[in-house]
C-alpha cells in the first residue's frame, strides 16, 4: 500500500516530506544502518591493517575487495536484509555484524577471517561512530541552508534540536498538533520556549512537538524595511 500523508505518524513524514528528502538518506533507520555497515566494514579493513600478525588478518584479493565496497556504500538492499536478520535474532547492531560476514564469507573469506569483523567493538562502539559520522554529513547541509540564506531565499526547517535552532534560524515558530501555537526568535529563553511547546501540546508536549525554523532572506528584512521573508513563511 503506498505511503499517504494522512497516515504519517509525523508532518516530517507527511506533508513536508519532500522537504526533508535530502536528510533521508543519513537520518533514517536505513542510512542508519548503512553507516553501521560501513563502520562495521572500515574497522575490520583497519584492523587487518594496523595489526597484520592477527590470526587471519590477511584477507583475500576478493574479501578485501567487497570490504572496500561495503565502506564506500552498502547499497539500497544492505537494510532491508539486516532488518529480515533482526526479525530472527531481535539485536539490530549484531544484525549488521551478520550481515557483513555473510556479504564476506560469499565473497570467500575464511571462518577465521569471519571472526575479525566486529572484533573488540561493543554495539555502543558501532552506534557512537555512526551517529558521529551521520551528523557530521548532516552539518554539512547546515552550510547550504546558509548559503541560501544568504542568496536571498527563504528557507523552512524542521527540527526538534533547540540548539540547531538557535544556530541557523531567524525565526522559531512552535507547531502542536497542526496548529502554530507561538513564534519566537532564535534567543527566546529556554523557559519560554518551553511554556509554549508545553502550552500548545499539553501532556503530549514531548512526544508529538515539531519546530519549524524559518530562516528568512538576509536582506533588509532584518532591518525591517522588507516583508519577504514572512511573505514565503506564509506561502
Amino acid at each position: 500500500m503506498p505511503s499517504s500523508s494522512i497516515d504519517a505518524l509525523s508532518p516530517v513524514d507527511g506533508r513536508y516530506r519532500a522537504a526533508t528528502e535530502p536528510l533521508r538518506a543519513l537520518l533514517s533507520e536505513a542510512g542508519l544502518i548503512r553507516e553501521r555497515i560501513r563502520i562495521e566494514a572500515l574497522w575490520l579493513l583497519h584492523l587487518t591493517a594496523a595489526v597484520p600478525q592477527l590470526p587471519h588478518a590477511a584477507l583475500g584479493a576478493d574479501v578485501r575487495r567487497r570490504a572496500q565496497e561495503l565502506a564506500r556504500e552498502p547499497g539500497e538492499l544492505a537494510p532491508p536484509a539486516v532488518k529480515d536478520i533482526e526479525a530472527r535474532i531481535n539485536h539490530d547492531v549484531k544484525a549488521v555484524e551478520y550481515f557483513v560476514r555473510q556479504e564476506l564469507a560469499a565473497a570467500g573469506a575464511s571462518a577465521g577471517a569471519l571472526e575479525l569483523v566486529h572484533f573488540g567493538c561493543t554495539s555502543e562502539d558501532i552506534n557512537n561512530v555512526s551517529y558521529a559520522r551521520l551528523l557530521g554529513a548532516a552539518r554539512a547541509i547546515h552550510a547550504e541552508i546558509a548559503r541560501a540564506a544568504d542568496a536571498g531565499k527563504a528557507v523552512l526547517l524542521v527540527s526538534a534540536d533547540l540548539a540547531e535552532l538557535r544556530s541557523l534560524c531567524d525565526r522559531i515558530l512552535v507547531l502542536a498538533r497542526g496548529r502554530i501555537v507561538a513564534e519566537l526568535p532564535p534567543d527566546a529563553p529556554e523557559d519560554e520556549v518551553g511554556e509554549a511547546m508545553l502550552g500548545g501540546a499539553g501532556v503530549f508536549a514531548l512526544a508529538i512537538l515539531l519546530t519549524l525554523v524559518v530562516i528568512s532572506p538576509k536582506t533588509d528584512a532584518r532591518a525591517g524595511g522588507d516583508d519577504s521573508g514572512e511573505r514565503a513563511a506564509e506561502a
